[in-house]
């Protein structure tokens, strides 16, 4: 899979502006702010369906102006795809290769992307909200409903919340039953997908740890269940249970919004315990597992986005990187590169300043 070209109109900082990538290695290169992780936060769009660093979507429209609009032309399975997205001050439009989608379940699944982030460092020292969000943007890529199904359980959420806050116990058995009937989905999935990335990511870490160390991966919820059917009982049962604690509290104690992604290290916490350089193998184990998930399931590359990690890596680490994910289409982000023609591949380099982009190959 590669990224032929995007254009980007209104989108934060640019005006307008385009790329066209090398099949290879692409550097954006300049200095901090200038717009270089922007590029890359508009190419996970057309993966995640949304932006990975707005909270909301019209943050991502240029001060001044109505709507902000992006294409993208990409290869798949020899095939050439063309995604554009308007993004206007409440909501957006998708159409793929010129035909309108309705959902995000039409449009996610087409351009896979891995994206390497110093915020990923973050994931497993924050709140459980950030882990929950890792499992969610990539699990919607590959889970057919996934994405509709866990926006239509945290609407329910919503509105369950506001009968809590009013403190309406009667109509609160309607919703729990709809409530529990979109949450087993979003559970039942989680499990599957943690019990696969789980394993890969456990092995890939012993391997980078040199066999020293032992990595524990867990889904951790509080409904119990093995199948759809049983986490959609074992939720509802809660939810019933939990009612008059809830309407003290104002909100929905339990369900997949509360539940959490750990990792532990020989039996220790490792949002308590792990140094950096741990956390930086446990990211760098996580995305490699989704990388051979990826690779498994659609036999196919995927994209590699790279957003300033190499000056977040000690030299051991950028060596397992760059060799691991050989061969991918990858797009970097760097303040510095140098002339490094010792990689042996070709490097096309994008100096941007201020917006501007100027191109060497």
């Amino acid at each position: 899979m590669n990224i032929e070209r995007i254009d980007l109109q209104n989108f934060r900082s640019y005006s307008y502006t385009n790329l066209t990538f090398s099949p290879n290695l692409n550097i954006l290169l300049g200095q901090n702010a200038v717009g270089k992780t922007t590029i890359l936060e508009a190419i996970s769009m057309f993966s995640y369906g949304r932006s990975v660093r707005a909270k909301q979507e019209k943050e991502l429209i240029q001060f001044g102006q109505e709507q902000s609009q992006l294409r993208i032309l990409f290869n798949q399975r020899g095939k050439h795809v063309d995604m554009a997205m308007k993004i206007m001050q409440k909501g957006k439009q998708i159409k793929v290769n010129g035909v309108p989608k309705k959902n995000l379940s039409e449009f996610l699944g087409q351009l896979h992307v891995i994206l390497f982030s110093p915020d990923d460092l973050y994931m497993i020292k924050l709140g459980p909200e950030e882990r929950r969000k890792f499992l969610n943007l990539n699990m919607g890529q590959f889970i057919n409903g996934f994405v509709d199904q866990l926006r239509r359980y945290n609407q329910l959420l919503l509105q369950r919340n506001s009968l809590l806050r009013m403190r309406q116990l009667g109509p609160l058995s309607v919703w729990d039953e709809q409530l529990s009937e979109a949450g087993a989905v979003v559970l039942y999935a989680r499990k599957l997908f943690v019990e696969i990335i789980a394993k890969r990511t456990t092995n890939i870490y012993e391997q980078l740890s040199s066999q020293s160390e032992c990595l524990q991966m867990t889904y951790k919820t509080s409904t119990k269940g093995a199948t759809e059917a049983e986490y959609r009982e074992s939720l509802y049962r809660q939810l019933q249970q939990s009612a008059t604690s809830d309407i003290e509290k104002g909100y929905t104690t339990v369900g997949p919004h509360r539940d959490d992604l750990t990792f532990h290290i020989d039996d220790r916490v490792a949002a308590r315990f792990a140094s950096q350089g741990q956390i930086r193998t446990i990211i760098l184990a996580l995305k490699f597992a989704l990388f051979d998930y990826i690779v498994e399931k659609t036999q196919e590359l995927p994209v590699i986005l790279l957003d300033d990690v190499f000056s977040e890596l000690d030299v051991l680490r950028q060596e397992h990187l760059l060799t691991r994910l050989q061969g991918a289409q990858t797009i970097l982000t760097t303040t510095y590169w140098g002339n490094k023609k010792e990689l042996g591949i070709p490097v096309k380099v994008f100096n941007i300043a201020h917006g501007i982009l100027s191109v060497e190959e």
